[in-house]
């Protein structure tokens, strides 16, 4: 049976090493208590309303403490709304846009989410079978060396999610805007969405290149992938 609190409700994947590393992570940052956790992978385990324990366990879901069943990105979001060192994440999560784009890179990370989790849970097994420290407190300490590494700014060693755009994305955001605003007919508006995804594309390769951390360079990763797979091949 699901913990009884006021705090957000966590559920997560119990049997997967690497949600373990990250809620051991959480769990600990969180020193007010404003969060509680539920395995979804235990036997009997309760679920959020309407979502089976197969759906629960494929895509992270918080329960919000005004009742709300947030899943994906925006579960992360309010976990980081809750604890007071990551805040900052939850401001930038709340701009324009940015949820959209987190949203976008969760969903292409589940697919290779076994991947990481088997290979995380290697590490875990030697360290275990070494008897040097807690698999508990390694998980943890993987899960913050890990994050510190995928955030962190290499020019400026600070956590580093958004940028100011540069000239490529200024292109995309005001030609979409025109698009949004006077949907342009035929071949004007054809011309305008080339220019939009040429831009996108531009920028894409840019942070997969010159990207200031692993984080950008990924998000340019994935956005590629996008907007090459979408590409009529006619």
């Amino acid at each position: 049976m699901a913990p009884e609190c006021a705090q957000s409700t966590v559920y997560f994947d119990g049997s997967c090493p690497l949600c373990r590393a990250e809620i051991g992570y959480y769990g600990r940052t969180d020193q007010a208590g404003a969060l509680c956790f539920v395995d979804v992978s235990e036997p009997g385990a309760e679920t959020p309303d309407g979502v089976t324990q197969q759906q629960a366990m494929a895509r992270f879901h918080v329960r919000a403490s005004d009742g709300r069943l947030l899943s994906g990105a925006a579960a992360f979001v309010e976990i980081w709304r809750r604890l007071p060192r990551w805040r900052w994440a939850a401001r930038v999560a709340s701009m324009p846009g940015a949820l959209a784009v987190l949203e976008f890179g969760y969903r292409l990370f589940l697919p290779v989410r076994p991947l990481i989790s088997r290979g995380l849970g290697r590490i875990l097994q030697r360290g275990k079978q070494d008897g040097t420290r807690s698999v508990t407190g390694q998980a943890g300490g993987t899960m913050s060396r890990f994050l510190n590494w995928f955030f962190r700014n290499r020019a400026t060693g600070e956590i580093t999610i958004a940028q100011m755009p540069n000239p490529a994305l200024w292109i995309v955001l005001v030609g979409s805007l025109v698009g949004w605003a006077l949907h342009p007919p035929g071949r004007t508006g054809a011309n305008l969405d080339c220019l939009v995804k040429a831009g996108l594309v531009v920028w894409a390769v840019d942070e997969l290149v010159r990207g200031v951390n692993p984080w950008r360079r990924c998000l340019g990763a994935a956005v590629l992938i996008y907007e090459v797979s979408t590409l009529g091949w006619t």
